[in-house]
This record gives structure tokens, C-alpha cells and sequence, in this order.
């Protein structure tokens, strides 16, 4: 829409801080009270042992740690992912060489680690193309691969494994795409994945028991499957990109020790701008995905199922390529994009279990190539966490924790609208699915906006708020 100071949009920019007094009252009681309550409740305050770790594009290998170790150890990190140099897929259908890893584990023992005390080994899980789930003897060397992996790992006295099952290269999870749909239907690929995830949860705890398993995803991706009957919730699974991946995880579940964990580490919040975002995450994870697990393993998946958090830098500091312009990072001061990137790792750290694993692509911490304001960001961040200090909106002095962003975000309404930018639809919002039935996609700027208008009774016609009044959960 245009932004003159005739149109609506214009009109919000020109009047912004008047506005701001007014918003205020309503979103302490509307969206904010219930959420504290709800972390009363919850117990998750910024308590000691919360974790955050790093990993990226600038993942290291035992070689680099060996020579700047010292340095590393400098940056904000509790630990590490790094990834052994003589390979780190353990799906690759043939078997490493052993003899390869050699000069890898006699780096990693001789480490003397200070600060990073939480380091995890990268494993792949993306398979060339020809894979296929039936074939055991592909399976075997994945196995062998597995246990040869982590038992290298051991010798630098790792926390955990960081099991990476994104599909880089043949689409594992996709039921379409595998080789033997012509002879075994989806029910068939679900029960024979699920064994495949025992089986390689046996093979990771063989040189690690116990072992503790990140993962970027976890059932918790299709949580909002949780509720359907289970003849809806196999038939979209069937058609689902990933839609084989609940069921290895739930195998992997099924065959762990009674000490093993798992790390839940919820990739898609990447691109949250407010803090409710992250305790809808908390719920899907320890509550809505327990529907995705089989009932005589709910127990289980309580006990050893944790929530995790995820931070991505270029999202927040206008590093994304290609189009970097089409982001709301770019069109922010460099203040601005640190002060997101706070309040991400503040409320990501609140309401982890445990871990927040840092990511990033077009920078380097070992480097020193690092954006400005990043690193004091998540100081500043990690300090508040820990001293049970409030995130306070620094640019008011008051108000809700982190409100400040949306207040940002509002100068923006008419490049959000016009659809300028591509990370404010509901997919980033909390929306797992991407897409409401109800109606079209949306954007906390242009709802709050929405709001006030509906409060003084001139809702616009067209408004994301017509027929969702009760929608107060979008912001």
C-alpha cells in the first residue's frame, strides 16, 4: 500500500510514538499477564545451567580447535558442534575409514577445554541418492559409520551428538521419493523407519551410553498433526516433505536407554520477533507432540525429551543472501538488529530446558568476522538471564519486555503490506503449518495496528482482524 500521509499505513508511521502510549495498557493485559503467568507456572525462569552453543558455517574441526582454542574459548559459548575432518555423514551408504580418523581423535585427545565444557559431534544423517530404507545392507554400514563416528568424538570427552537429519542431498523423509512405494505402502515405510531409528539410537549409545542427542527438529515439527485422528494425520504425513521423519524419531525414542536424552532444538525459531512465540514452542514441544508419540511411550518421551531454542544470526543482522533487502533485518540500524538479536537469546535462554544452539552462514566467530553488536548483544542478554533481570524496553523505559521491536516493526507496515519483505508471514509468527485456512497471511505490525483500530471501532475494511477478534495469540 503507499505510505503517503493519506493512507493508513502513513498515517501509523507519522504518529507512531502517540500511539505507542495508547497500545501500551491493552498489550500488558491482553497478551502479556498471561504469559507471565504462565512462566510462574511453568518454572522456567532464568535459573544456572542454562546452556547456549555454537555452531554455523564456521563449524571447526579438531585441527582448528587444537590451534585456536584459546581464542575460541574467548566468545560466549558454553560449547561448541564441530565436525571430525575425515567425514561427519554417517548415512553415506559405504564405510568409513577408520584409519582416516586417526590424527581426528588423537587432537581431540589431547584438548584441554576451559570454558566450552558442552561440545557436541556432528553427524549427518543425508544419504546419497539410491538410498533405501529396506536395504539392510546399507543399513549396516550406517550403523557401522554411526558407532564409528561417535566413538572417535569420545576421545575429546563430548556432551552430546548433534544429529543433523536434514536432507541435503536424496529426500529420506519423503514418502514419494523412495524406492519401494510400488511394493510397500506408507504404513509400511512408517514401521520399517521406526525400527531404523531404534536401530541407530543402539548404535549411537554403543560407544556412548546414554548418549545425549540435539537435534534440529523432532516430532515437534508436525505438532499441529497432534490433534487429528490418526487416518487424517497418516494421510497428510504421507504427502508431507518430512512426513517420515516423526516416526525414526519416535524409533530412536523406543530404543534408548532408560539415560539417554533428547534435545528438541526447534529450528523454527529462527525467526521469532516476540517473546510469546517462544512459549507457544515450549508448549508444542512438552505438550501438543506427545499426540505424535505412541501412548505406551508418552511417559518416556516426558522423561527424556527436552526443549531446546534456536538463534540465527543473519536473520537478525541483515545477512541473509540472496535478497537481502527482502528481510526486516535490512531495513534496521545496527542498534536495532542487536536489540532483536537480545531479546531472542534472552527469551530463547528462558524458556529452554537446557540448550540455545547459536547459528549462523556469512560470518565467522573464529574469525573475529562478526556483526557489529552481536557479541554484546548476547552478553547483555546471558547477564540478564542469569540475574533474573527483566528484558526492559530500553527506548521507553517501560512496558513489556521486548516491546521495542514491535514499535520497530511498525514503521515498516507499509513494506510488510506491500509484500516487500518475506519473513513476517505466519510461518515465522508460530504458524507451524504456514498456511491458516481461515484466512490470509499476516504480521504482528499490521495486527497491532488492526487492533487499536477495532478498539476505536474503525476496523478497515480488508483488516487480517475481520472474523478473528479473539485472535489476540497472533502477536
Amino acid at each position: 500500500m503507499p505510505s503517503g500521509s493519506g493512507s493508513r499505513w502513513g498515517y501509523a508511521k507519522d504518529v507512531i510514538s502517540s500511539r505507542c502510549a495508547a497500545i501500551l495498557p491493552h498489550m500488558r493485559s491482553a497478551f502479556f499477564s498471561c504469559w507471565i503467568g504462565l512462566a510462574g507456572l511453568c518454572c522456567l525462569g532464568a535459573a544456572p545451567g542454562k546452556k547456549l552453543i555454537e555452531y554455523g558455517w564456521d563449524v571447526p574441526t579438531p585441527t582448528q580447535m587444537r590451534d585456536e582454542l584459546a581464542a575460541m574459548e574467548k566468545r560466549p559459548f558454553d560449547g561448541l558442534i564441530f565436525r571430525l575432518s575425515a567425514g561427519h555423514n554417517a548415512f553415506v551408504t559405504n564405510r568409513l575409514d577408520l584409519a582416516k580418523f586417526a590424527e581426528d581423535e588423537r587432537i581431540l585427545r589431547s584438548l584441554q577445554f576451559t570454558r566450552f565444557r558442552d561440545n557436541f559431534v556432528l553427524v549427518w544423517g543425508s544419504p546419497p541418492a539410491g538410498f533405501d530404507w529396506f536395504n539392510d545392507t546399507q543399513w549396516d554400514a550406517i550403523e557401522a559409520n554411526a558407532k564409528l563416528l561417535v566413538g572417535i568424538a569420545q576421545a575429546g570427552r563430548v556432551r552430546g551428538i548433534c544429529f543433523d537429519p536434514e536432507p541435503y542431498d536424496f529426500s529420506l523423509w519423503d514418502y514419494t521419493k523412495q524406492a519401494r512405494t510400488n511394493s510397500h505402502d506408507f504404513a509400511e515405510y512408517r514401521a520399517k523407519v521406526r525400527e531404523r531409528g531404534a536401530q541407530l539410537m543402539r548404535a549411537f549409545e554403543t560407544p556412548m551410553p546414554g548418549a545425549t542427542i540435539l537435534t534440529f527438529f523432532h516430532v515437534s515439527l508436525f505438532d499441529r498433526f497432534a490433534t487429528l485422528s490418526e487416518a487424517e494425520r497418516t494421510e497428510r504425513l504421507a504427502r508431507e516433505g518430512w512426513g517420515l521423519m516423526p516416526d525414526f524419531f519416535v524409533g530412536m525414542l523406543e530404543g534408548a536407554s532408560p539415560k539417554a536424552r533428547f534435545i528438541d532444538g526447534n529450528e523454527n525459531a529462527y525467526y521469532y520477533t516476540s517473546r510469546e512465540q517462544y512459549f507457544r514452542a515450549y508448549h508444542a514441544i512438552r505438550q501438543r507432540a506427545r499426540g505424535l508419540v505412541p501412548a505406551e511411550l508418552r511417559e518416556k518421551y516426558d522423561r527424556q525429551v527436552q526443549a531446546g531454542q534456536a538463534l540465527y544470526v543473519d536473520q537478525n543482522f541483515a545477512l541473509r543472501q540472496p535478497n537481502t533487502e527482502k528481510y526486516l533485518s535490512y531495513r534496521m540500524t545496527p542498534e536495532e538488529r542487536a536489540k532483536w538479536f537480545e531479546h531472542n537469546t534472552y527469551w530463547a535462554l528462558y524458556t529452554t530446558d537446557e540448550y540455545v544452539w547459536c547459528y549462523s552462514e556469512r560470518m565467522n566467530w573464529w574469525k573475529d568476522q562478526t556483526p557489529p553488536g552481536l557479541e554484546a548483544a548476547i552478553v547483555s542478554a546471558r547477564e540478564k538471564s542469569a540475574g533474573g533481570i527483566r528484558l526492559l524496553n530500553t527506548q521507553r523505559g517501560d512496558g513489556p519486555d521486548g516491546l521495542d521491536f514491535l514499535f520497530t516493526a511498525l514503521k515498516f507496515a507499509d513494506a510488510f503490506d506491500s509484500g516487500q519483505l518475506q519473513d513476517v508471514r505466519k510461518p515465522h509468527l508460530g504458524w507451524r503449518d504456514g498456511q491458516d485456512p481461515d484466512g490470509p497471511p499476516f504480521n504482528s505490525a499490521v495486527a497491532l495496528l488492526d487492533l487499536q483500530e477495532l478498539r476505536r471501532g474503525n476496523l478497515p475494511a480488508g483488516s487480517v482482524w475481520l472474523g478473528r477478534v479473539g485472535c489476540l495469540g497472533c502477536l
